[in-house]
């Protein structure tokens, strides 16, 4: 049941039924009930008559009821609306006077729910068009006659910016405070809105934009529509408008018309050519350089819409298929009907992972593919060169070795007999003097050359020091003797907190690992004790001192010989130049490969002298760090040793070469408990390893039927020959050679021409 509520009035001609009731003490009791209105509330008069209204209504709504019926009870006629079982209805109460006293109330009640549905329908229909009023984004206005405006809706002052209430009428604001603006920016007169032309004229208006001008000085703008409504009862005509705000459409229209402004500059301006097609390829875009790179003659705007196909071949259908196939970017090269190469780079546009468009950009590159073509054609020609030069030092090298070979080495065995006299000894030392002085020129233009190309490569490892400079001392003593110079033992020195430095001899068992390549380790310092011992006074002295530095090893050669200027500290590295005044005989190409290996092994290297007093040349090299397990030992790397207790040492030398194995079979001639075999090629020596008992191997590298490094392979895949030392003999001098032999497992590795106390001395090294 709903509650109970007053009425203001009340239609006495409407009863649908009548009850009485009287007061018993604090209770009202109802005496009677009759009509049809209570047959349709589903009572009887037995469920009223004698009873109160707490008996048949709900405690809440009895409560509400005798408010009304106290204050008849009191005089008062008094009026409510309430329901009984979804039947609405307005009860009227009557009081009943007798000597002035109420002794009895009449009550009339009508039917009301079919009236109440009806104005609830009505309710809600205006809650549900004022809703979807204000729910609209337009606002919405009524012009009547004498321009009098009724607002609809929320938003039509909102979007105006007029302060106005739903439903109030109101005249529109005059320019002292609003200025209207059509949309070609001019000012509209008041009288010429449309929606005061459609109430004057009839006339219906869509679509028009307008500019509303505030006392802001903002500018809002409208798209209006304006429509005449039905002519009223007097004859006059109204005017519907509706308008929506495009103030943020009209500014990103403004923006996207000045970023396109901007972009279309700035493509023009841009080297490089751009075109755009949608998917059909319709050109869309095209800058100013793309139209002048394909030689078009018509404005830029006039392709704009037609087919790319019309600007190059390379557009037909079957290119372009290819092209975008793949949705991915894509550069080809084309050339236009003018020569011009141009480089096409394709990109694909996606939008959510659809294609909606293909963008193609353009560069001129026919200077570039030019000077290409000139580079590429200059550097093959270079590389040609380059190859041709190499190929022609590596076997010049090689073809000068050999003959070299025969002369070094027999002049060293005439250098040996006791039997010449003073002037034939002479003679022979004017021999070794032009062949090693032409030895030194072949080795040092070869090492030059591949520096100057890049080839020259080092294998660093870690090395025992002391036995490399031990070596290199023995190699150089002949010379020393010869001038009578004296080379002081060398020391390693370590720094010391407690000290200046700690002193060891190397003969001490001092010994010290370097990260370095041996071979040009032996050559960097072979050459400066070289330099110290020619450039030296008859009876000097060459002091090499060593300092280890943090991390690096600092080796010093210093000589008491003529010295030099502090102005030649640089230039005597550079290739080819000689000291001033100097009458020693060189190529001026030493010093600078020693700074090149030095560099290349992650070194230093430099020299301090005094004219008269002699020079200090100094370089570094990597302390190796590495545990001693990981130690390089030079003189050790294969460990052969053999103890031949007396019994004669069988040698076995494979060479082909008459003059060369003349010259070893003279050098162990002259040494004693030594047996020389030999075979004239690889298979032969093969042959005869495996049958007779040799102990040591000597192997040209350059075989008439085999490659000597086979040779090395097949003799240590048999039993009876896998542990035989082999020592290569090749006029092969390439320091790539002389490392893939000694990571082969070679004992070691002597280059043509032999020089004899180094061949000696390797031959006791690995056969003692």
């Amino acid at each position: 049941m709903n509650q109970c509520t007053e009425i203001s009035q009340y239609n006495v001609e409407n009863h649908g039924m009548v009850f009485k009731f009287i007061k018993h003490g604090n209770q009202f009791i109802h005496t009677f009930i009759h009509g049809e209105l209570l047959a349709r509330m589903g009572l009887t008069s037995d469920d009223i008559v004698g009873k109160t209204l707490h008996d048949f209504q709900a405690s809440n709504i009895a409560d509400q009821k005798l408010v009304f019926y106290d204050r008849a009870w009191s005089g008062q006629i008094a009026q409510y609306e309430s329901s009984i079982n979804s039947i609405d209805y307005i009860a009227s109460l009557s009081p009943v006077f007798d000597n002035g006293e109420v002794v009895e109330v009449i009550g009339a009640c009508i039917d009301t729910s079919g009236q109440k549905k009806v104005f609830e329908e009505i309710r809600k229909k205006e809650n549900l068009y004022r809703t979807v009023l204000n729910t609209m984004s337009e606002g919405i206005l009524i012009v009547e006659r004498g321009k009098k405006i009724t607002t609809l809706n929320d938003n039509a002052a909102k979007i105006l910016g007029i302060d106005l209430s739903i439903n109030d009428e109101h005249p529109m604001p005059g320019q002292p405070t609003f200025e209207f603006i059509s949309s070609d920016g001019s000012t509209l007169p008041y009288d010429d809105l449309p929606g005061f032309v459609t109430q004057e004229t009839g006339v219906a208006f869509n679509d028009v934009v307008l500019g509303v001008k505030g006392a802001d000085q903002r500018v809002r703008w409208v798209s209006l529509n304006s429509k005449p409504l039905p002519v009223s009862a007097n004859g006059e005509i109204a005017a519907l408008m509706s308008f929506s705000d495009i103030t943020l459409h009209r500014e990103q229209e403004r923006r996207l018309m000045e970023s396109y402004s901007f972009q279309k500059t700035l493509l023009n301006i841009l080297d490089n050519g751009i075109i755009a097609t949608d998917c059909n390829r319709t050109i869309t875009l095209m800058n100013k350089r793309s139209h002048d790179m394909f030689g078009l003659k018509d404005s830029i705007d006039s392709y704009i819409g037609q087919n790319v196909i019309k600007l190059h071949s390379f557009f037909s259908e079957e290119t372009i298929k290819a092209t975008v196939s793949n949705r991915k970017k894509v550069s080809k090269e084309i050339e236009t009907d003018e020569g011009r190469i141009i480089q096409c780079n394709y990109f694909p546009f996606r939008t959510e992972n659809k294609s909606v468009g293909n963008l193609w950009e353009f560069r001129d590159v026919t200077v570039r593919k030019t000077m290409e073509k000139s580079i590429i054609q200059a550097k093959e020609e270079a590389e040609k060169a380059n190859i041709a030069k190499s190929d022609f030092l590596s076997n010049m090298s090689h073809e000068l070795r050999t003959p070299l070979n025969g002369i070094l080495g027999f002049a060293q065995l005439l250098e040996l007999d006791p039997s010449l006299d003073q002037e034939q000894q002479q003679f022979v030392q004017e021999i070794l003097n032009g062949g090693r002085h032409l030895l030194s020129l072949i080795n040092e233009i070869l090492d030059l050359s591949r520096i100057e190309t890049g080839k020259l490569k080092v294998n660093l490892d870690g090395v025992d020091f002391n036995c490399i400079l031990k070596e290199c001392i023995n190699i150089v003593q002949p010379l020393a003797k010869q001038k009578n110079v004296s080379i002081k033992d060398a020391t390693i020195q370590k720094d010391s907190p407690g000290g200046p430095f700690i002193e060891t001899r190397l003969d001490h068992n001092n010994n010290i690992s370097v990260m370095a390549d041996p071979v040009r380790l032996k050559q960097v310092i072979i050459n400066l004790l070289d330099n110290a011992i020619k450039y030296n006074r008859m009876n000097g002295e060459v002091t090499i001192s060593c300092l280890i530095k943090g991390q690096d090893l600092f080796i010093h050669v210093i000589d008491t010989g003529e010295g030099f200027t502090s102005d030649e500290y640089k230039k005597v590295f550079i290739p080819f130049y000689r000291i001033k005044g100097t009458k020693v005989e060189g190529t001026g190409i030493g010093l600078s490969l020693v700074k090149q290996f030095v560099e290349l092994m992650g070194g230093r290297i430099g020299v301090a002298s005094t004219k008269g007093m002699g020079s200090d040349f100094w370089f570094t090299v990597p302390v190796f760090t590495q545990t001693e397990s990981g130690i390089h030992v030079y003189e050790d790397k294969h460990n052969y040793s053999k103890t031949n207790g007396g019994v004669e040492i069988n040698v076995l030398y494979i060479e082909d070469n008459d003059a060369n194995l003349m010259l070893v079979k003279k050098l162990f001639d002259s040494k004693s408990g030594y047996h020389l075999v030999s075979a004239r090629n690889g298979y032969d020596g093969i042959k005869i390893a495996g049958q007779k008992k040799i102990d040591l191997i000597l192997l040209d590298i350059n075989l008439p039927d085999i490659h000597g490094f086979d040779v090395f392979d097949i003799l240590k895949t048999m039993e009876q020959t896998k542990n035989i030392p082999v020592i290569a003999v090749s006029a092969n001098a390439m320091p790539q050679d002389i490392q893939n032999a000694l990571h082969k497992g070679f004992g070691d590795y002597l280059t043509k021409p032999i020089n004899i106390s180094e061949f000696l001395s390797v031959i006791n090294r690995i056969t003692k």
